[in-house]
């Protein structure tokens, strides 16, 4: 247990006033290990996630339990989020248990022939995080890191795309959000977090919206290295954000220079070249799917459920950069989320 290394971690858990048998490993990370355990005293399975003693993963950890600390009251079977049991120390390793689930959607993809989904299948999942996000939202917490990887099926042979979202680690209350914070996983970042923007709980819409895209074609839908590389696709599919929200970007200068000579625009997005001149980093080529719109799309599947006219609606109402999530940072300072997006 001391080191956390890539091997099953030997012998029990103590957390007190139970005893884990560690069975196997189910996912490592930079934080630590997620270990299967059976909880000896009533022989049940569950999932225990094991943090590195270091101050920056401790931190997570204080943060993560804050966020389940929240959502104790709430029924989370209904609001399909992970259930937290309890948080305990076990030789100075802060241990966090949860119920056992099964794989994550992003493993579920890995396993099957072909690694997209059908509308059919893609339809309850996004259903099930809406209102996931929705239960969020009237908890005032922002998840702040939504991605397949964090998305459990819970027993897929039982509940076929039963799902719940796991990993509080990067949560934070609605209310104390900290614009420059770095946070979600650069394919599913939102336009205001690149940027440098004030943010609410619209970026995990944004989130499911990428998640979303991701089931249905199988892949990333912005797959970048870079911000520039994500904000260059942004632009390319959904525009250029407003230049009032440009100009009040904490970090819109590392990707759009003032162009005063052009009408309307104040900002201009800077050329490939540009960039690696000035960073000497180099922007990926090309997309996996360059195209600049997105109602496009249906056109690349033969499948006759994944050309339906449903095929992009709800990513294209999650991820609407100029009208909708972003805009309001004028009159409020912060941008909402429309009116429709957590009933849809």
């Amino acid at each position: 247990v001391q080191g956390l290394g890539r091997r099953v971690p030997p012998g029990t858990l103590n957390s007190g006033s139970s005893v884990y048998c560690v069975q196997s490993i189910l996912g490592q990370g930079a934080y630590g290990i997620v270990v299967k355990c059976v909880r000896i005293k009533d022989m049940t399975t569950v999932a225990v996630k094991m943090i590195k003693q270091r101050p920056c993963f401790l931190k997570l950890a204080n943060i993560e339990v804050a966020a389940l600390s929240r959502l104790k009251s709430l029924c989370v079977d209904k609001c399909n989020l992970v259930k937290w049991h309890r948080v305990f120390m076990d030789k100075g390793h802060v241990c966090l248990e949860f119920e056992h689930l099964d794989k994550s959607l992003y493993e579920f993809l890995k396993e099957r022939d072909r690694c997209s989904l059908l509308l059919k299948e893609i339809r309850p999942i996004i259903q099930q995080l809406a209102n996931a996000l929705n239960h969020l939202k009237l908890a005032g917490i922002i998840h702040a890191d939504l991605k397949l990887e964090n998305v459990m099926l819970v027993s897929h042979e039982k509940e076929p795309y039963r799902v719940k979202v796991i990993d509080f680690g990067m949560a934070c209350k609605d209310s104390e959000a900290k614009v420059g914070s770095y946070i979600q996983s650069r394919p599913y970042r939102a336009p205001e977090i690149i940027l440098g923007l004030p943010f609410t709980v619209a970026i995990d819409m944004w989130s499911l919206g990428c998640l979303a895209a991701a089931l249905y074609l199988g892949t990333q839908l912005y797959p970048g290295k870079t911000e520039y590389d994500m904000m260059r696709f942004i632009v390319e599919t959904r525009g250029q954000p407003a230049d009032h929200l440009l100009s009040h970007g904490r970090k819109t200068s590392r990707f759009f220079q003032r162009d005063n000579s052009s009408t309307p625009s104040l900002w201009k997005l800077k050329s490939p070249q540009q960039f690696y001149t000035e960073t000497g980093i180099r922007p990926m080529k090309n997309k996996h799917f360059r195209k600049n719109s997105l109602s496009r799309t249906s056109t690349w599947f033969s499948d006759p459920d994944t050309c339906s006219p449903f095929h992009f609606s709800i990513f294209r109402r999650r991820t609407a950069v100029k009208n909708h999530r972003l805009n309001s940072v004028s009159q409020q300072n912060k941008p909402r989320l429309p009116p429709r997006s957590q009933s849809n």
